[in-house]
């Protein structure tokens, strides 16, 4: 059998190092050049190495099961050890198969308290529309939470100017909110080979991308574990990318995947998945009506830039901002209406055709018509109501590309 051998856990300050050990048959899927690191920019010399390591875990876990092969860990966080096969199960069910097998060995679990008494809440805060909308409902229960932000996930972490520009983005959002931010630089997704465990590992039999598919969910919520210690995290929110209208799809995060994972004395809530991306924006309006705050949507690497507006996502979340009756300047997109009326013709030249942008584009539309009166009062957004007889805005515009 197959084995990954946890060897050494490194703690230097603020920086959580793993040193393992991979059988032939595995390496194909690693860069062992850069093993797994982790820069929690507080200190880190306190957290014990059976929640320290808990990190890399949930990032390799998901290769062991699907290779059968073993782990093996000297010690390792009760709580956590006790949710891993719950994990397991869980993708088994999402993707109704049973190819999540493997074995972990862990020599010793070791039952660990918080570090501190006071009790807090947190969230993954990155400014997009799931994340915020999971802000709102910690705030609608009068709730304070970390805002944990991550460098290495949409912003990789070589691209300093795109982590300056988020990290500014964080920063300015806890000032306004009387929020504490919590930073956290991984590797996670470049000390492993994402296209060949998509290309060799995944797409045989889940046709989706490691990264969607299988590490999203799990491979970031493992990253905060050691806050969690450090912090006495009671509640962490995970932001849904799928709703409960999303028949049939599939995702690595999904509620019952997101939720079997448990550390120390901390519970995951997998939050959002009862509301379509358009109602979560309707949330975030309404929320904050009077103090308005930006989002950050865009994966365009666009630097200093909060979005770029020029691409699908901008104007997805552009045209739901105008559709429930808000002005897009005034949460984070620099375009004019001369520009918004434009949208049409990047969309017949470049639109995605996935379900899922079609479904979102279609709620829009309605959501349009619903608001004709607001929708007709500016001649720049008129355009979005032609297409409302259409099956969809997308194959409608990709049909006439074709013409």
């Amino acid at each position: 059998m197959s084995k990954i051998v946890v060897k050494k856990i490194k703690k230097s300050k603020t920086i959580i190092e793993i040193k393992y050990t991979v059988s032939d048959e595995l390496k194909e899927f690693f860069n062992l050049d850069n093993y797994f690191k982790v820069d929690y920019y507080e200190d880190v010399t306190k957290v014990p190495d059976s929640i320290a390591v808990i990190p890399f875990i949930s990032n390799v876990l998901p290769i062991i099961w699907l290779t059968d092969s073993e782990l093996v860990i000297d010690e390792l966080d009760e709580a956590y050890a006790k949710s891993i096969n719950k994990t397991r199960k869980a993708f088994n069910d999402m993707y109704e198969t049973n190819i999540f097998k493997g074995k972990v060995t862990i020599n010793k679990t070791i039952t660990n308290k918080p570090l501190k008494r006071k009790e807090n809440t947190s969230v993954f805060c990155s400014g997009g529309v799931d994340s915020t909308l999971s802000l709102v409902k910690c705030l609608k229960k009068n709730q304070k939470p970390l805002l944990i932000t991550i460098w290495g996930t949409d912003v990789w972490d070589h691209n300093t100017e795109g982590w300056s520009s988020l990290n500014e983005y964080a920063t300015s959002l806890g000032k306004k909110l009387k929020l504490k931010n919590l930073f956290v630089k991984t590797n996670f997704r470049k000390f492993i080979y994402e296209h060949v465990l998509t290309e060799k590992l995944l797409k045989a039999k889940i046709n989706d991308s490691w990264w969607r598919g299988i590490q999203h969910g799990i491979g970031l919520l493992g990253h905060v574990a050691p806050i969690a210690y450090l912090h006495n995290i009671k509640e962490h929110y995970i932001p849904a990318t799928l709703n409960k209208k999303n028949l049939g799809a599939t995702c690595g995060s999904f509620p019952t995947i997101d939720e079997s994972v448990k550390f120390i004395d901390c519970k995951i809530k997998h939050s959002g998945y009862e509301y379509t991306r358009l109602e979560k924006v309707e949330n975030i309006v309404k929320y904050f009506k009077k103090e308005k705050v930006n989002l950050r949507v865009c994966f365009m690497d666009k630097g200093a830039k909060l979005n770029c507006c020029n691409c699908e996502k901008c104007y997805l979340t552009i045209m739901e901002l105008i559709s429930v009756g808000a002005n897009p300047r005034d949460y984070g997109f620099d375009i004019t209406d001369e520009e918004i009326a434009k949208i049409p013709a990047y969309l017949k030249a470049k639109a995605s055709d996935s379900p899922i942008n079609i479904e979102i584009w279609d709620a829009i539309i309605e959501k349009c018509y619903k608001n004709r009166d607001y929708i007709m009062s500016n001649p720049n957004y008129k355009w979005i109501l032609k297409y409302r007889n259409q099956r969809n805005i997308i194959s409608y515009l990709l049909w006439r590309s074709r013409l």
